[in-house]
């Protein structure tokens, strides 16, 4: 059979050459690399329809191996998805963009995808393990064999990074002096402009981080040390400009200078792109304070409604996307309906050996015998039964703890007393875990990736009180028993 099969694929794609040679050429098309950058343009006005476009960008960027341009794509996709907020999504890219760099051995993309996945770390209040990511993508970043801007840059972004952690753990300080080695090491970097557009960033979380102190002086020192590198289109349109006005608005604020606060304020809200919603909202609640100090009700109350409405269109904002997304799919579907025959032909053939693959795939997994680990015995239950286990956890089965149950009776009912708020999905890891199965094997068996099942067992840990110290598999054994 496996003969006939190979015989088939070839025949196909025999038969794909041909047709690829007879598809009309002659039109003039983009290159990858205008594609690109205009997908990276298309972000700045609607975000969702350039990520919707994107992982078409990252295949046609493999098949014609440009490692380069491939692992720029996927770096944007990963951060198009951190300034969207999905941080899950954002979590799970990160982990593609370091597999594929430490493939064509690209340093300085693997370092981004830990600083990706540690920004998802930190946003779940898993500032520690955020931290030791940090260290792990800087550790690359020095084994560099020449530190050059490239690098450098991405230095800085990493103790950038770790000022944030400071930051939401409340270690302020600790959160100034991460900031300061940011732009020490920006400020080695050769390229000129390169160096200026990182210096604009650090001076302006500089301004921001002696905001939180309640520094006013220093903040202002530093937003306008910002300022003085910003060009004119940059303060107009960047979102850098927009913050340090809000930041020197509200350290006039906090000096008592309220006639001072409205005048930066009134220049913030004067620029209309590039601006985070939180410091949208920093500016009107802002306004609100100054308002209501100076005694003006009516321009408070008018900001009050504005904060609220504003809130009400980023919801808005929100299911546009989605309908944004939905009219791309039509178009894109009735740009296909118009595709020419030949072209159809050719994309049913690859379906076709798609489909062969498949069942050469599928005859040869279900002849080979489920493998059995010797550690079986250990566990007081059947053969039949384990693999019963494992043929359910594959298969995402809801009976499995059900069935898990029967065999440990008091296993669940234990947890459950320890802390009753955990999910369905925690009790399957620690079944499973109670089975003997390594992190590699659960990720194997559920299709994961690897480091997202190590860091469900540390969550485990923080929601069971378990220290670092101990083994969670002999934890799990004591339990369960």
């Amino acid at each position: 059979m496996f003969v006939r099969v190979v015989l088939l694929v070839s025949f196909l794609l025999g038969g794909i050459q041909f047709i690829s040679a007879q598809i009309d050429d002659s039109k003039k098309l983009k290159s990858l690399e205008e594609l690109v950058k205009e997908n990276e343009e298309n972000f700045k006005s609607n975000p969702e329809v350039a990520l919707y476009e994107i992982d078409n960008l990252i295949k046609q960027a493999e098949l014609q191996n440009k490692d380069s341009l491939e692992l720029q794509l996927i770096s944007n996709k990963t951060y198009y998805y951190s300034l969207l907020n999905d941080f899950e999504k954002m979590y799970n890219s990160s982990l593609e963009l370091q597999k594929k760099a430490k493939k064509y051995n690209h340093l300085i993309f693997e370092a981004r995808g830990y600083k990706f996945q540690a920004r998802s770390l930190i946003f779940n209040e898993l500032y520690d393990r955020a931290k030791e990511v940090l260290q792990e993508g800087l550790e690359i970043l020095d084994n560099a064999k020449v530190q050059n801007s490239d690098v450098l840059m991405e230095k800085g972004d990493f103790y950038a990074e770790i000022a944030n952690i400071y930051t939401k753990k409340g270690e302020k300080f600790n959160a100034i002096q991460a900031l300061k080695i940011s732009a020490e090491v920006h400020e080695k970097v050769s390229d000129e402009n390169e160096k200026r557009i990182a210096l604009v960033m650090d001076y302006a979380n500089l301004g921001g981080a002696y905001n939180n102190i309640k520094n006013a002086d220093s903040a202002e020192l530093y937003a306008q040390k910002s300022m003085d590198l910003i060009s004119e289109d940059e303060l107009i349109h960047g979102f850098f400009g927009f913050l340090n006005y809000v930041v020197l608005g509200n350290s006039r604020k906090e000096n008592g200078d309220l006639e001072g606060a409205l005048k930066y304020y009134k220049e913030a809200e004067k620029i209309k792109d590039n601006k985070h919603y939180e410091n949208v909202e920093e500016l009107y609640v802002g306004l609100i304070d100054t308002y209501d100090q100076v005694g003006d009700v009516v321009l408070r109350e008018e900001y009050k409604r504005a904060l609220n409405e504003y809130k009400f269109q980023l919801m808005e904002s929100k299911n546009k996307s989605l309908l944004n997304i939905a009219e791309s799919s039509n178009k894109l579907e009735q740009s296909n309906l118009k595709s020419s025959k030949l072209l159809i032909i050719w994309i049913l053939l690859v379906l076709i050996i798609v489909l062969a693959i498949l069942l050469i795939f599928m005859y040869y997994k279900n002849r080979a015998p489920e493998r059995v680990t010797p550690e079986v015995g250990k566990l007081h239950i059947t053969s039949q039964h384990y693999a019963r286990f494992i043929e359910l956890i594959k298969k995402e089965n809801s009976l499995f703890l059900s069935e898990f149950e029967k065999e440990y009776p008091d296993f669940i009912s234990g947890l459950q007393k320890i802390n009753s708020e955990l999910s369905q999905s925690d009790l399957e890891l620690l079944a499973m875990i109670r089975l003997n199965l390594s992190s590699k094997e659960i990720a194997r068996y559920k299709n994961l990736h690897y480091r997202s099942v190590e860091n469900n067992r540390y969550l485990l840990r923080k929601k069971l009180n378990i220290s670092s110290e101990r083994s969670l598999q002999n934890w799990v054994k004591e339990i369960a028993g």
